[in-house]
Order: structure tokens, then C-alpha cells, then sequence
């Protein structure tokens, strides 16, 4: 199951972060396929365990909300059902997830499949801004100087450098938190081995954003990994006094679980009898050997060394407060990450295509290997450090990296720090045209994709803007009010079941929701899978029957490491006592047994329905596939000019019938239909997308094509009153309306000559108006074109010779007025 999480994960980003439906259609299908198989298969061949699944349905929630924006005027029907079958992928990895890794002894499966994609990303990027891997995009060049300080921005397999770079601070701090667990030095140089490539990836994504919440994210861990001590390790020097050792070390970690009575019985099984067991910052634990001569442990802030006189010294190595070990590991992270930035940084100013040197491979390599050794030696200082210079060492370690980091960084990075803030700009008249269309469907929203098919219509500058640039605006786009309560409250659940297990999991899972905030990164399908693996990654989930207590409470024997004998002599003195303190953990009340009752009852109700919708959804999604191998066909048809013609009329009108949805393959198809039948398959695309630009466009064009003067005109009208930036559509309307004119003239069609002509002034004369009002942002201009200058100006002419219309068309409309107080969506 490992295997099919790193799989899926890896997979999904390699596939440009599956940020295109048309690429995640097979991998929806398969995900849900093989995570229904491999749920079963846990039942058929693992021990039998109910796990609790209420993040799944919440997920499910999520896509059914989708499907019922089917009910009220959706934007595009094709992306609400893309959106529910997404949603469902995402519910039934997550249930695949859970199932299989959320019990404690299963979760380095689940580790190491995290660590294992979150390497093939990384690592994978860092290639090819090297040149040694060809990927589309890998690399971003620019000559924008407010869009990158060394010309290059790294954009990994996602395409995007902004995601990119909150994935790579994610798995940094996700990478640190493994390092600072970390209590085996084989342990530890595997996961530090992803800290450098991470933070190298996070520097050349040039990504302002991904870079401040990583620092809020390391903030935050700084606060939740302190507090913890690292495990005991033992030089077993002698039978008795290492079986103390042993005892003393079980004993702590029991009271971490909360626990003290077991951490008695397990002192005591080992012939020693507890004193005082402190909690989590413990003072002192004073242990006195039955034939030992004990001594008193002074922890000082961290459980220190046993000594148990009489027949050798048991040393217990010092354990460090992690809090201390994440400024020290962060530290040596600056040092290391900012000389190999300052090796291949140099690689993006090269340009495009650029490669890296053997040189520069090797050196890369070696200041890895170096780094990974650094972590260990570290570690190994700390261990063997008096707890009074620990402290000072860590901050001092700290103050060392940042003062290298701030030295050492290339100074013609600076500017990236500095300057070029102009893109913040153009993201608030995003979320201002945003607000505009949500006040529009406040409470339902308008479905999937609301913003890249709406957005035009509530413009007030021209922008390329597709995506809103924050995926919480997204959803209140898509799903409203309602839809986006209900999304709080299934995050608000799993989050908290995080903070209840570990509150460290929050760091890396808060970079990811912090970054899509001010980004589009929940349009990747690959944003969800990792942050559901973190998720699951941290969040602990225990069997739930009638004996849930006590399975809770074995669990916490199973974590004291003991062997054997004596784990079942702990376990047995903790049920006795449950026995015959006649306490509910052994034999709960009526009330508990029925609200367990009922638990079950809802899961026999939920499990087929939510299997029964996974596969339907998994249906749909091999229906979308189908039509999207189709396509590909139609556009490698191959023979004489008629036989590919026919090839290809056949594969459109298989992909239209596996798909009809889809307002591309409608549009294809309607080119090789004849007019009659193009006027129908465009038309009848109206009732699945009806303020579709394409399609009326696309139905303008035919009008015109057929000489019908005022269905082109009102089909054109309303192209551009959806999409009112477009240079081309706008120039293409004033020209095509001024060559129908001249055709109609020469017909001896007067009326429709002076209609065509008229429509070509109206539309160059709000085409001009709306020239001096356009400011252009993010590189996009507006201007009049000479084309359709000369066009209207053709118009005029004619005008002047024919004479102007004897009276208004019924279909003629004034010119529009584009001012947002008038400009409403129908």
C-alpha cells in the first residue's frame, strides 16, 4: 500500500500536478479503483479494525455539494461534474489512507511513501534546472525584472514556480520535523538527507509568498516541537543495571502517553519502585533498587542520567528538549542551503537551456553529503553536551546560519526582496472582481470552475487572470456561502483531530493552507493528495468498539517498547485494576454502549453509499477518459485528405458521445458537420455552458457564414459583452460585421447592409470607449488595432452612401455600457 500512495503522489505531480481535467481524468478513476480494492483488501487480510472515517464523508459532502450545483444555473455543467469526481478521488485516497497507515505501527509505511515522492519532486526539479532532465516548463525564463531577479524561476514537473515553492517549504519543514524526531543516526541521515534539496528548491522558486509562510511555518514549529524529550539511549553495560535503564526509559515514555500508573507497574516489573513520575517538563524521578542502591535523577529541563550503584553505571544518554535540536538542525540548514544556492544559481542566468557542469554536479553532491554528516555530528554533540551549554549552542548554531544566509546571498538577489511588487497589484482587482461575481450568487455559488468561465464578465481591467490567485475565493465561487461553511467544518474536524494527536503535523499541513490562500494551488489535484497524506501522516486514529478504552489503553502499552513477558505482565496488573475498580473502560454504561451502537449503525448505512458513489463517480470518470482518448485520435488522423477527414469525423463524434459536455470537442465536431447540423450541435452546447464565449462566438461566426445579418450581430453582441478585453474577438467582430456589410450591399440586400454596417460602428465605438479606460495589468495591453480601425471606418463610408437605418432593428441594442454598477450577469 506504501507503494500505491508513492505511486499516486509521485505520479500525479510528475502529470503536471494534475492541474488539467483532461490529465486527471484516468487517475481519478484509478485512484478510486485502487483505493476501494485496497480498503478491501485490508478487510480480507489485515486484522480487523474500524477506523473512523468522518473526514472521508466530509470529503464526499464536498462532491456531493458540486453535484447539486447541477440545480441552479451552473456556469459550466462539464466542470461541476469534474469538481465532484475530483472531490470523490480525493475522498477514497483518504479512506485508502486512513484505512491502511493510521494506526501507529503502520505510519512509517506512510512516512516513507511521503518521503520517497516528496524526494522525486525535489530532487527531480532540481535536475532539471541543471539541464540533466527535459521537462516542458521545468524552468521559467523571463526578462521581467518584477517577475524574477536572476532571470530563471524554478518550476518543477507542477509548472508553476509559486506551488512549487509552497510544496518545497511544506516538505522542509515536514523533512525537519523527521530530522528533530530522528533518535538513530541512520534514522537521521535519511530524513535530513531532503532538508538542503528542499530549501534549495524553496530559494530558486523565487516564490515571495511560498517563502513567508515557510518562515511563519518554521515559527509556528519552533513553538509546537518544543517541549518533547528525545527517547533514552542505552550502553547496555551490565544484565541488572541495563534492565534499569531499560525500566526508566519505558517508565518516561508511558508518562508522555499520560499514563503514570502503567509507568508504576513497568518500574515496577523491573524490581524498581517509582517515588515521584514527573510529567512532561519533570523536576526530579527518584528510584530506590530492591538490593540496588538507587539515586535520585536530577532532569533540569530534561530527564537526564540514571545512575543505579551496586553492580555497574547505567548511563541513559541526555535527552535534549526538541526545541532546541530545531534551532540547531535550522541553523546548519541556512549554512548548507545558501552555499549550494550560491553554486547553480548561476545556472538560470544562462538562459534557456542552460546545463550544469560536471564541476558544479559534483560540488552540489558533495555539499549534500556534507549536510547530512553535519546533521549527525550535530546530534552526536548534543548528546554528549552538558544540558547547561545546550541552550546557547542551539541559539548560537541559529544566529551563525542566519548571518551566513544574510552574507553569502548573491546580492543580485536582493531585488526579489525589495522590489517588483507590482503582481500584488493585480491580484487585488482580482479579489475585487471576485467579490463582484460572489455578490452575484452569494449564497449557492455558480459551480465548478466559476471564475475561469465567468470572470470576463465582471472585468474592470484588462488581466490574464484564469485563476482567481486563492483557492478559498474559489470555493466560495463555486459552492457559496453554504458550500464554503460546510468546507470549514470538515477542515475545522480534521485539523482538530491533528492538533489531538500531533501538533506538530499543523507546521507543514499550515504552509500548504496558508499558501492557497493567496494562490490557485487547490486547482492541482496534487495540492489535495499531499496535504491528505500529511493529514493522515499525523493524525492518529484508534479502533472503535465496545472496548475502545481499553484497546485505547493497550495501545499506550504497545508504545512503552516493552518485550515479551513483560509488556503482558503491564497490560495484565492495568486490566486488573480496571476489574476490580469496576471502572467504565472494561464494561461501559448503557449510554456508551448505545452511542457506539449507533456509530456502527450509521457506518453500515454510510459504507455502501459511499461505495456505491465512488463508483459511479470512477464510471464517470472512465467515460471522460474515453472521450479524451477519442480527441487525441481525431487529431492524429492520418491518410488521404477524405479518409482522414472521415477518421476524424468518427473519433470527434465517439468523443462527443462519451462526453457531450465537452464544449471543445462540440466545437470540433461542428466544423466537420454540415451547416445545418453545425447550427444544432452549437446551439443545443448552450444548455450546458450558456454564457460559453467559444459557443457564441463560434454561433456568430456560422450566422455571418450564412449571410444572417442579425444573428451574427446578437450573437457577437453577446460574445463580447461576456469577454469585453478580448483584442482578437473585438477586432474580428468590427471587421467581420464591415465585410458582411460590403456583401450585403453588393447582394442588394440594403437593410442588412445597413444593419451590418451600423452593428461594425456600435461595436468599434465601444471598442474605442472602452480603450481609454483600460489601464492594463500583469504585461496585458488594450488597445485599437489598426484592422478594425480601417474597418469602421469602411463602415462609415458605407453608411454615408446607403444611408442610415430607416428604422431600429428589433435586435439592435445600444451601445454597451460596461461600468460595473450596470454590468450584470444574466
Amino acid at each position: 500500500m506504501a507503494l500505491f500512495a508513492a505511486f499516486v503522489l509521485s505520479g500525479c505531480a510528475y502529470g503536471f500536478g494534475m492541474f488539467f481535467d483532461t490529465d486527471f481524468y484516468r487517475w481519478e478513476w484509478l485512484i478510486i479503483a485502487g483505493s476501494m480494492l485496497a480498503a478491501v483488501a485490508h478487510r480480507l487480510w489485515m486484522p480487523k479494525a474500524n477506523r473512523k472515517l468522518t473526514p472521508v464523508y466530509g470529503l464526499l459532502i464536498i462532491a456531493l455539494l458540486y453535484l447539486l450545483t447541477l440545480t441552479h444555473q451552473p456556469a459550466s455543467v462539464l466542470s461541476s461534474l469534474e469538481q465532484t469526481i475530483r472531490w470523490s478521488a480525493y475522498a477514497a485516497f483518504m479512506s485508502a489512507m486512513i484505512i491502511w497507515f493510521s494506526a501507529k505501527q503502520h505510519r512509517s509505511y506512510l512516512v516513507a511513501a511521503l518521503y520517497t515522492s516528496g524526494l522525486f519532486v525535489l530532487v527531480g526539479a532540481l535536475a532539471g534546472w541543471m539541464g540533466l532532465i527535459a521537462f516542458p516548463d521545468i524552468v521559467l525564463t523571463t526578462t521581467d525584472s518584477r517577475l524574477s531577479a536572476v532571470g530563471s524561476r524554478l518550476a518543477g514537473f507542477m509548472q508553476y514556480p509559486n506551488f512549487l515553492g509552497a510544496v518545497a517549504g511544506a516538505y522542509l519543514l515536514w523533512f525537519l520535523i523527521q530530522a528533530v524526531r530522528s533518535n538513530v543516526a541512520l534514522s537521521l541521515a535519511v530524513a535530513s538527507a531532503g532538508v538542503v534539496p528542499a530549501a534549495l528548491v524553496l530559494m530558486l522558486t523565487e516564490s515571495r509568498g511560498a517563502w513567508l509562510v515557510t518562515l511563519i511555518g518554521w515559527l509556528a514549529g519552533l513553538w509546537l516541537v518544543g517541549g518533547k524529550r528525545s527517547e533514552f539511549t542505552l550502553s547496555r553495560s551490565s544484565g541488572r543495571s541495563a534492565i534499569a535503564g531499560e525500566a526508566a526509559g519505558n517508565a518516561l515514555a508511558a508518562i508522555d502517553a499520560g499514563m503514570t500508573e502503567i509507568a508504576e507497574d513497568v518500574l515496577g516489573t523491573k524490581g524498581i519502585a517509582a517515588a515521584e513520575l514527573s510529567g512532561m517538563t519533570g523536576t526530579a524521578v527518584a528510584t530506590e533498587g530492591r538490593g540496588l542502591k538507587g539515586t535520585a535523577v536530577e532532569v533540569s529541563g530534561a530527564r537526564g542520567t540514571l545512575v543505579a550503584d551496586g553492580i555497574s553505571t547505567q548511563t541513559v544518554s541526555v535527552q535534549v528538549n526538541h526545541r532546541t535540536v530545531w534551532l540547531l538542525y535550522s541553523g546548519w540548514m541556512l549554512v548548507c542551503a545558501v552555499f549550494a544556492y550560491r553554486l547553480i544559481v548561476s545556472i538560470g542566468t544562462r538562459g534557456e537551456h542552460a546545463r550544469a557542469t560536471l564541476e558544479e554536479l559534483v560540488w552540489l553532491m558533495a555539499f549534500c553529503a556534507a549536510s547530512v554528516g553535519g546533521f549527525v555530528a550535530l546530534r552526536w554533540l548534543l548528546e554528549h553536551m552538558k544540558v547547561k551549554r545546550v541552550s546557547v549552542v542551539a541559539w548560537s548554531g541559529l544566529l551563525v546560519g542566519l548571518a551566513s544566509f544574510v552574507l553569502l546571498l548573491p546580492s543580485f538577489t536582493h531585488g526579489r526582496l525589495s522590489g517588483g511588487y507590482e503582481t500584488a497589484g493585480a491580484r487585488r482587482l482580482f479579489y475585487q472582481d471576485a467579490w463582484m461575481l460572489f455578490r452575484h450568487a452569494p449564497l449557492l455559488g455558480r459551480g465548478g470552475e466559476s471564475w475561469r468561465m465567468l470572470f470576463t464578465q465582471v472585468q474592470t481591467q484588462p488581466y490574464v487572470g484564469n485563476e482567481v490567485h486563492s483557492g478559498y475565493l474559489e470555493l466560495a465561487l463555486d459552492l457559496g456561502l453554504i458550500g464554503l461553511l460546510v468546507c470549514a467544518v470538515v477542515g475545522a474536524v480534521i485539523l482538530r483531530q491533528v492538533w489531538r494527536s500531533e501538533r506538530v503535523g499543523l507546521v507543514p499541513i499550515g504552509v500548504l493552507l496558508l499558501h492557497a490562500a493567496v494562490d490557485f494551488d487547490m486547482s492541482f489535484g496534487y495540492y489535495w493528495l499531499l496535504l491528505i497524506g500529511f493529514v493522515v501522516c499525523f493524525m492518529e486514529e484508534r479502533d472503535i468498539d465496545a472496548s475502545g478504552v481499553v484497546e485505547r489503553e493497550l495501545d499506550v502499552v504497545a508504545s512503552v517498547k516493552l518485550e515479551g513477558r513483560e509488556r503482558g505482565m503491564v497490560a495484565s496488573v492495568m486490566l486488573e485494576e480496571r476489574k476490580r475498580d469496576g471502572e467504565e473502560s472494561v464494561k461501559l454504561g448503557e449510554r456508551e454502549r448505545e452511542a457506539v451502537a449507533n456509530v456502527k449503525a450509521w457506518r453500515r448505512l454510510g459504507l455502501p453509499a459511499a461505495a456505491v458513489w465512488l463508483a459511479a463517480a470512477a464510471v464517470l470518470g472512465v467515460r471522460f477518459d474515453r472521450a479524451v482518448q477519442y480527441r487525441e485520435a481525431a487529431s492524429t488522423a492520418y491518410g488521404t485528405a477524405q479518409s482522414a477527414a472521415l477518421r476524424q469525423s468518427a473519433a470527434l463524434r465517439a468523443a462527443f458521445d462519451a462526453n457531450p459536455y465537452w464544449t471543445r470537442i462540440r466545437i470540433e465536431l461542428a466544423e466537420l458537420a454540415p451547416p445545418p447540423e453545425r447550427a444544432v450541435l452549437l446551439a443545443a452546447g448552450l444548455r450546458y455552458e450558456p454564457q460559453s464565449v467559444p459557443l457564441l462566438w463560434a454561433l456568430g461566426q456560422l450566422a455571418a457564414e450564412q449571410s444572417d445579418v442579425q444573428g451574427a450581430a446578437h450573437y457577437m453582441r453577446l460574445a463580447l459583452r461576456y469577454d469585453r478585453f478580448s483584442l482578437d474577438h473585438q477586432t474580428e467582430a468590427v471587421v467581420t460585421m464591415s465585410q458582411l456589410a460590403a456583401g450585403m450591399r453588393a447582394a442588394g440586400r440594403l437593410e442588412d447592409a445597413r444593419l451590418a454596417a451600423d452593428s461594425a460602428v456600435s461595436f468599434f465605438a465601444a471598442y474605442e470607449a472602452q480603450e481609454h479606460q483600460a489601464l492594463g495589468v500583469n504585461s496585458r495591453k488594450f488597445a485599437v488595432t489598426a484592422a478594425s480601425l480601417e474597418a469602421a471606418e469602411q463602415s462609415r463610408q458605407l453608411l454615408l452612401q446607403i444611408g442610415p437605418l430607416a428604422g431600429k432593428s428589433p435586435l439592435e441594442e445600444p451601445v454597451i455600457s460596461y461600468n460595473n454598477d450596470t454590468n450584470t450577469l444574466p
